[in-house]
């Protein structure tokens, strides 16, 4: 079993991964494809489990092919992404596979987090 590194431990080296990371997101229509770079990040250990909880902010930079829908995201568009990492039964740690589920009492320090790091614009 690989050697896992603590939660703060990977939420540091993950913020440096995402942050300027550039993604090619496929268009539902298969006929054209956005891409968003990751502005900023914020990452943060959840307190009870082996669980990172992330804030994303990112940009789109530019469109190519045909979207389904034209016209509805614009270059310079900014949008945020949810999601969490967690320790997978391997003992690596994985991107959550469903949507964000967390208290109410770990999301507020998140988002305190991602204003005072700048990556919540508002």
């Amino acid at each position: 079993m690989p050697t896992r590194r603590t939660p703060e431990e990977f939420a540091q080296d993950r913020k440096e991964h995402l942050t300027g990371r550039l993604i090619r997101v496929k268009d539902v229509g298969q006929r054209g494809a956005f891409y968003w770079r990751c502005e900023a990040a914020t990452l943060r250990p959840e307190g009870q489990y082996p669980k990172v909880l992330v804030l994303e902010r990112w940009r789109l930079e530019r469109i190519e092919g045909e979207p389904l829908h034209p016209g509805t995201e614009q270059v310079g568009d900014v949008v945020y992404r949810f999601g969490y990492y967690t320790v997978a039964r391997n003992g690596r740690w994985w991107w959550g596979q469903s949507a964000l589920m967390v208290r109410a009492e770990e999301l507020e320090p998140l988002l305190a987090k991602a204003r005072a790091e700048g990556t919540l614009l508002t």
